[in-house]
């Protein structure tokens, strides 16, 4: 993909992209299509204090991946789950 590629799509083709990408991560991938946005929850050892520096860095990978669509927003509830959406 090349750096202009994203930013030719539409908002929902670049979330389906950014998903896809999300989907080889170490979480659970929820997608709603029709409302246009998927979250990404880290749920292994959520209860366990020292698992927040895995999920922190799964969070750190999504951001990163999101910052390649510039129609889709990422927000961050806390360090375990995580909204993107289409604008």
């Amino acid at each position: 993909m090349t750096g202009s590629e994203p930013a030719a799509k539409t908002a929902i083709s670049q979330l389906v992209d950014l998903m896809e990408q999300c989907e080889g991560l170490d979480a659970e991938i929820r997608f709603c299509i029709q409302d246009g946005y998927f979250t990404v929850t880290v749920w292994s050892g959520w209860d366990k204090p020292d698992s927040q520096h895995r999920a922190k860095e799964i969070q750190a990978q999504v951001r990163a991946l999101s910052k390649q669509y510039p129609l889709v927003a990422c927000y961050c509830f806390d360090e375990f789950s995580t909204l993107l959406y289409a604008l």
